[in-house]
């Protein structure tokens, strides 16, 4: 690894699986009104999920559907042209037939004072130690311990600077509360609950870690809807409420399906 450059690169990863980095200066700079680059060459049915910049030397973190992570060096990705397709994320690390990345996560480093926040569909958090990621194993470990019926929507890291949690349900519930309020657990748990619905048939559908109440967060519903809010116009409250009304939902707008920091 000493060997190796850490140099900044680009890494893509598409819905159906195909990831590669490119160094970042293959992309020249232009001036603003330019029609840019193609960045990667994909199959019709086929797009750019995740996109971020990270060193070579970097870890990325895997986290599926059922509570496996999984690590990869970013210099262990194929270097490919910006047209490239990528290589078949199932071909670097070992992913079992039913599962499904739902987050992706690069970390210079495992420094104990991060924490990786886990989101599963029914409303459980869990906060592990970092550090307890730190030994890395071809075959992945289990994250979190999941209850029958339920899987892990997404994954963060949450730092010294992380003050709240948010997490978003799919009829538009919402629920900010101090990230304090959940303790660091072991990897071998079940976390507790986040938020509580309001109706049997609700889920969550994303979750963040917040830094302070000035930054704004953008909602999105199935049909389109967008609404941007500060983070201090959602009311704290404590874990394992119910939270508020994220967005006021109609046939017009459907149900939400993510939000994003911006």
């Amino acid at each position: 690894e000493d060997l190796i450059p850490n140099e900044p690169m680009v890494v893509t990863i598409t819905h159906n699986g195909y990831v590669k980095r490119v160094p970042i200066k293959s992309y020249e700079r232009q001036k603003r009104g330019g029609k840019g680059k193609v960045a990667v060459t994909t199959h019709d049915d086929d797009f750019i999920e995740r996109f971020f910049v990270s060193n070579t030397h970097d870890t990325l973190m895997f986290v599926t559907n059922m509570g496996q992570l999984y690590w990869l060096k970013v210099y262990k990705i194929p270097e490919g042209s910006r047209t490239a397709k990528g290589k078949a994320v199932v071909n670097l690390i070992n992913l079992r037939a039913d599962e499904k990345i739902m987050a992706i996560i690069p970390t210079p480093d495992f420094d104990e004072s991060k924490s990786l926040v886990f989101f599963t569909r029914n409303g459980v958090i869990k906060r592990t130690s970092l550090n307890e990621f730190s030994n890395i194993r071809s075959n992945g470990v289990r994250a979190i311990v999941l209850d029958d019926a339920d899987e892990i929507v997404t994954a963060k890291i949450a730092d010294v600077q992380t003050q709240y949690i948010m997490i978003f349900t799919s009829l538009g519930q919402c629920i900010r509360f101090e990230l304090e309020k959940t303790r660091d657990q072991g990897r071998s748990t079940r976390g507790v609950r986040g938020i509580k619905f309001k109706i049997d048939t609700d889920i969550v559908v994303d979750a963040d870690v917040i830094d302070n109440e000035e930054q704004e967060i953008l909602t999105v519903s199935e049909k389109g809807i967008g609404k941007r809010t500060t983070i201090e116009e959602y009311r704290l409250t404590n874990r394992a409420g119910s939270g508020v009304i994220a967005m006021k939902l109609s046939p017009k707008t459907g149900n939400i399906v993510g939000e994003v920091l911006v």
